[in-house]
């Protein structure tokens, strides 16, 4: 009989595990639990508009999701995401049949202006009996449809050669700015080339021109991971997942590891970049006796007051290491880091625990205090023991909503 793995970090989304999960009990004792309509691993949470009006667009590797901005359900209302139909390939599924994988599964996806993008990977037997990555292929849309509506998915032109080279370190990634103009969408390929997203690719970005958001110099050895669009013309790149950008600054966790005064930094430290000036650190997780006891950030959100940051570490095999924490603005100054994050008032913490992989947050109105704002999580996990609460049920996409006033399953 075959062995069924998947060996690559980039394909992690098909670990799981499963255990008692007496938090989520007690969680549902005093708010009942939504029916979770978006389950599984959710790498990304984009903003997309198109002639119909603003959506988000997300997907759990087998479908891809999108709601239109300001609709949010009631505590026990109908999910208002939509399930769109793929007229362009299939999801992956297994064949008893064959004993193979089928389709495709959608690692990521992304948008700019103009398209929304869909990274996909085909599953293929090694010849070792396991299963591992196979082809990439990167598709593009143009629009929103209707209810019950087909997404037309289209192959960008020429991007398959640079996928085919690029081996698991390919993948996508956008700017998620809030004014459409400043939204833009990268491919990573080999050697950690960067490619301007369109409905067709070709010439890499000059190094010389990729401008790193942490005021170092970029070179072939730093892998690109997220990006800020400052106006519709100037992006800063940065070697980590968590990136935002502020009312008049962006926030963004330190680099992966290195050494700093002694201190091993592992993107546990988040730092503050005005325009035309220094970068500030404004979070510096310390315990009593000095060592940096801070989780590595895996996202960043913001609001009007708040600072939102989602923690875990997808190439460990540590649990413990996740969860949903938050900063208040106000606090912030150019002296002293925090180094202890504010409670929430929420839920936030009881539901979305270290356990859990933060893997994606985003605001839908920053302008906004974060008890007014619609705010969206996913989670994930890796691996848990009998104490750990984690739960197959709740992995997958959350959101707060100010008249539901605590986090519930989408």
């Amino acid at each position: 009989m075959k062995k069924f793995i998947v060996s690559l970090t980039a394909l992690s989304v098909f670990l799981f595990a499963g255990c008692f999960n007496p938090v989520f009990e007690n969680i549902e004792k005093e708010v009942p639990l939504a029916k979770g309509k978006i389950s599984g691993t959710v790498n990304s949470i984009v903003r997309f508009d198109d002639a119909a009006g603003a959506h988000l667009v997300c997907s759990n590797g087998a479908t891809v999701f999108y709601k239109n901005c300001g609709e949010s359900r009631s505590l026990n209302g109908e999910s208002v995401w939509i399930s769109a139909k793929n007229n362009s390939f299939t999801g992956l599924a297994y064949s008893y049949e064959q004993g193979v994988y089928e389709g495709q599964y959608i690692l990521k996806t992304a948008a700019d202006d103009k398209y929304v993008y869909v990274l996909t990977v085909e599953i293929c037997d090694n010849g070792d009996g396991e299963n591992s990555p196979g082809s990439y292929h990167l598709y593009y849309a143009d629009v929103c449809p209707s209810e019950n509506g087909e997404w037309a998915w289209t192959l960008v032109e020429g991007a398959q050669a640079i996928l085919n080279e690029g081996g698991t370190s390919v993948t996508v990634f956008s700017t998620n700015d809030v004014e459409v103009s400043n939204r833009k969408a990268f491919l990573r390929g080999s050697k950690n080339t960067i490619y301007k997203l369109d409905s067709k690719v070709e010439a890499a970005i000059e190094v010389s021109d990729i401008k790193m958001g942490d005021g170092s110099s970029y070179d072939e050895n730093k892998t690109i991971k997220s990006a800020l669009s400052l106006s519709d013309s100037e992006v800063v790149f940065f070697t980590t997942l968590a990136s935002v950008k502020g009312a008049d600054c962006y926030f963004y966790a330190v680099d992966d590891t290195s050494s700093k005064a002694g201190t091993v930094y592992n993107n546990t430290d988040i730092f503050m970049k005005k325009n035309g000036e220094p970068a500030v650190q404004v979070y510096k997780p310390r315990s009593s006796n000095g060592k940096n006891n801070g989780k590595p950030v895996m996202s960043l959100a913001v609001t009007e007051d708040y600072l939102l940051f989602g923690c875990g570490e997808p190439t460990s095999s540590v649990t413990g290491d996740g969860g949903i924490y938050h900063l208040n603005l106000g606090k912030i100054n150019s002296e002293t880091p925090l180094s202890e994050p504010d409670a929430f008032v929420t839920n936030a913490d009881a539901a979305l625990t270290q356990y859990y992989e933060v893997r994606s947050l985003l605001v839908e109105n920053p302008e906004q205090l974060e008890l007014d704002a619609s705010i969206y999580a996913s989670i994930t996990f890796k691996t848990a023991g009998s104490s750990i609460s984690v739960s197959f049920e709740n992995k997958g996409l959350w959101g707060y909503y100010p008249e539901r006033g605590n986090w519930n399953r989408e």
